[in-house]
């Protein structure tokens, strides 16, 4: 019995997915919030801005080991396998950072605490974008993988709300690092919930035709569109920590003493996945079904290019403690984390699925996972050359930043000038596996390629993607 056959996709069971991954995400935003609200106050507390570049240097350190062990691990267990072992030391840190900070004063654990919250970050998306990837077919990532990252919005935000009162109830910020491990534990009981509903096709490495062992992650890496998706990550990840900097080190200018840094992070956060949920439940769903995989890929970064001039402009102008500085500075941090996860994620998600299906789980893991992180310690080292020439000033960063957005949306174009090929390529392998192809405009030019084919094999196979997507091309072509 398959998996489909299993668990087919009516509407009802759908709606189950789409609630497991919801769920995660929500556990997960709530996770995260804690864990960065409290190491971000503790560490500008104890060290100041001056330790950021260091998390950097660490992250790149300990998340490329760790996501290049997680990885290969997936090519041995299933992802939900990884997934659970994972969560569980999460726990495990939350609770022991939480013990080492406030009974032993242990400030060094600040700092690991915010080293693990970046690696959180990347190693979250990968969990719900894996069993995405797994759950839903293409047409569905694009439509509903917005709802996912909604509800890690929605923890986000609770988050947010609840950090002041919570340490103010508690007496001090270490205890949000309690709760943190609470949120985690949770999470992992409803990894076990979908890894039990859907185990027949989480543990799938390739959804159709016999199994095939996942290839190693410097094979995948040697692909010319594997490499474009892993710039494009790493520069979106470069521009988005340096827009993260400047909103920490502006805050820790203004701010002093950790009650005061965790309220105004607090407040921020709230505002931020306030607005970033308002967007994604009004418009982001539409964005990537209407417009498109460019759309997708462009939007971020196109939107961080405007506002990165209007910051640099201001900054030569008026100076960077002007309060319209620090307001453009905030803003810029909100739109990029919105329009990554409106269009951002989802695109690159659907771009997996030119790949074959046994390659994405990890091409997923080591793109987000080793590239993300290499990108951050990147960013680390310039920040300190940056500082030992004394130019570690808000404008020369957000200089730096449009520098890296340009090449970003160079990148962006050419992941969805290969993504056709791919794709072509992937379809005639037949090794798309059980997912449904949405025709937009790079795939329906890549069916309309193989109907004009002189080959008849491609002639079947692209009226077949034609019926099942059930585009109106079908009546055109039969005729």
């Amino acid at each position: 019995m398959t998996a489909a056959d299993a668990h087919p996709h009516t509407e009802s069971d759908l709606v189950t997915r789409l609630s497991l991954l919801i769920g995660q995400a929500f556990f997960f935003g709530l996770l995260v919030g804690l864990v960065v609200i409290a190491a971000f106050a503790l560490l500008m507390s104890a060290y100041g801005p001056g330790a950021l570049p260091w998390v950097y240097i660490a992250v790149a350190i300990f998340g490329s080991l760790a996501f290049y062990g997680f990885a290969e691990a997936q090519r041995r267990w299933s992802l939900v396998r990884v997934s659970l072992v994972a969560e569980v030391v999460v726990v495990l840190f939350l609770t022991g950072a939480w013990a080492g900070l406030r009974f032993a004063q242990a400030t060094w654990l600040a700092f690991a605490a915010m080293v693990v919250y970046s690696l959180l970050l990347q190693i979250g998306f990968v969990i719900l974008g894996g069993q995405a990837g797994k759950l839903l077919d293409v047409r569905q990532i694009k439509r509903y993988f917005p709802r996912i990252v909604a509800g890690f919005v929605v923890g986000f935000i609770v988050a947010g709300a609840a950090a002041t009162p919570l340490q103010r109830l508690l007496n001090g910020a270490e205890q949000l690092l309690l709760a943190a491990a609470v949120a985690a534990g949770v999470m992992l009981i409803m990894l076990l919930a979908t890894n039990a509903r859907y185990h027949p096709v989480l543990i799938r490495t390739s959804e159709a035709g016999p199994q095939i062992r996942p290839p190693s992650l410097p094979k995948v890496l040697a692909k010319r569109f594997v490499l474009l998706i892993f710039a494009y990550q790493m520069l979106s990840a470069m521009v988005t920590q340096l827009l993260e900097f400047m909103v920490m080190a502006s805050a820790g200018e203004r701010f002093t003493g950790s009650e005061a840094l965790a309220s105004f992070y607090g407040v921020f956060s709230l505002v931020l996945n306030l607005t970033d949920l308002l967007f994604l439940a009004l418009v982001a769903g539409l964005l990537l079904s209407r417009f498109g995989l460019r759309f997708g890929l462009t939007f971020n970064p196109g939107g961080v290019f405007v506002l990165l001039l209007a910051i640099v402009a201001v900054g030569i102008a008026a100076g960077p403690m002007t309060p319209l500085f620090f307001g453009l500075v905030l803003l810029i941090r909100i739109v990029d984390l919105t329009f990554t996860d409106a269009t951002t994620r989802a695109s690159i998600n659907a771009a997996y699925q030119a790949l074959p299906a046994h390659e994405r789980v990890t091409v997923q893991t080591g793109v987000e996972g080793v590239g993300v992180p290499l990108a951050l310690g990147l960013t680390g080292v310039i920040l300190l050359i940056f500082n030992e020439l004394g130019a570690m000033d808000m404008v020369q960063v957000a200089a730096l930043a449009l520098l890296l957005t340009v090449l970003w949306l160079g990148a962006a174009l050419l992941v969805y000038h290969d993504y056709a090929a791919n794709l072509l390529k992937t379809m005639r392998r037949r090794a798309l596996g059980a997912a449904e192809l949405t025709l937009d405009d790079a795939s329906l030019g890549v069916v309309e390629r193989l109907v004009a084919s002189d080959n008849l094999r491609d002639v079947r196979l692209a009226l077949d993607m034609l019926q099942r997507a059930e585009h109106p091309a079908l009546a055109d072509e039969l005729l």
